[in-house]
């Protein structure tokens, strides 16, 4: 029951507010702040159907109605909750999947750089035997530039190769 409607029933009554808030053992302030509520709690409603001779039946008739919406809102949030964690559970399922996808990508990107710095190793082995190969051969004037062009005619440039960072 609200204060407001606990006020209209108080209207009824042959008592003023001081004699209904000392026949409730309550303050006048206090019955003041109840008509203000917007729900009114049972111990007052009890002392006021005492107090009136109003039977609390008849004062707390709206709690069943509030109590059938309050089980149906119940239900509804139950059902809810219950969508929601299954929600939950997909995302959890997903989220591990794409945790282990992205275990065995990093795992494929450390082994893919591996190998390059393998290969770039041996490629600097290569080049450095080449250029030992080419120290050793002589070209008489031009050696240099000769080096260069054969180099280049190899498809290798070493002024262009810069594989170290």
């Amino acid at each position: 029951m609200t204060g407001e409607e606990l006020k209209e029933k108080a209207k009824l009554l042959p008592l003023k507010a001081k004699e209904l808030a000392k026949a409730m053992n309550i303050s006048t302030g206090t019955l003041y702040d109840l008509y203000k509520r917007d729900d009114v709690e049972i111990k007052y409603l009890e002392k006021f159907s005492k107090a009136s001779n109003i039977p609390l039946s008849e004062l707390t008739e709206n709690f069943k109605n509030q109590n059938n919406i309050n089980e149906l809102e119940f239900q509804k949030i139950k059902s809810e909750n219950e969508k929601l964690k299954q929600e939950n559970a997909e995302i959890k399922k997903k989220n591990s999947f794409l945790s282990q996808e992205m275990q065995g990508i990093k795992k494929e990107l450390s082994d893919m750089k591996d190998r390059f710095i393998n290969f770039q190793e041996m490629a600097f082995q290569e080049i450095a035997l080449y250029k030992k190969k080419m120290d050793n051969v002589e070209l008489g004037k031009g050696k240099a530039s000769r080096k260069n062009a054969m180099l280049q005619n190899e498809g290798l440039d070493l002024f262009s190769l810069n594989f170290r960072q």
